[in-house]
């Protein structure tokens, strides 16, 4: 895929097995409407949204206090032409530690500028990952849509 996909990053105080604890923790910090189970490889669920979009995810890949990956295996957004542009694409964290303070490199791989939804899926991953995800690992409560 397109070395343009969405990536970003947050620092917090919050161990990286923790950290990872706390990705599988989806209903809390992305979507409230969550079906399945998110915690480990093999793992798949669903989440949906008021407006329609749903997303069906696989948890692909867990290397402990290093990394997540998640597959999307399905994807419905109606707002867009092709409302199937995230399947195929691949959710990553990548997390380091030092001296106390861990890095999370979030990357939506695949999630590229010439997609109909960049510009509105990169805002909602910033929200995501700079509120919500943030606050669930800094205070204990994330804001889910």
């Amino acid at each position: 895929m397109s070395d343009d996909s969405f990536t970003e990053s947050i620092k917090t105080s919050a161990s990286p097995s923790d950290i990872i604890s706390k990705i599988g923790d989806v209903s809390k910090w992305w979507a409230k409407d969550f079906q399945g189970a998110s915690k480990n490889v093999g793992d798949s669920f669903v989440v949906k949204f008021s407006a329609g979009d749903t997303f069906t995810i696989k948890v692909s890949e867990i290397v402990p206090d290093q990394k997540v990956v998640w597959d999307v295996i399905d994807a419905y957004q109606g707002w867009v032409k092709e409302p199937r542009e995230w399947v195929g694409t691949k959710i990553e964290w990548d997390i380091t530690n030092e001296n106390g303070i861990s890095e999370i490199k979030f990357t939506h791989v695949g999630l590229v500028s010439r997609l109909e939804c960049f510009g509105t899926c990169s805002k909602a991953w910033d929200y995501l990952m700079q509120k919500s995800f943030a606050a669930l690992l800094n205070t204990g409560e994330g804001l889910p849509a």
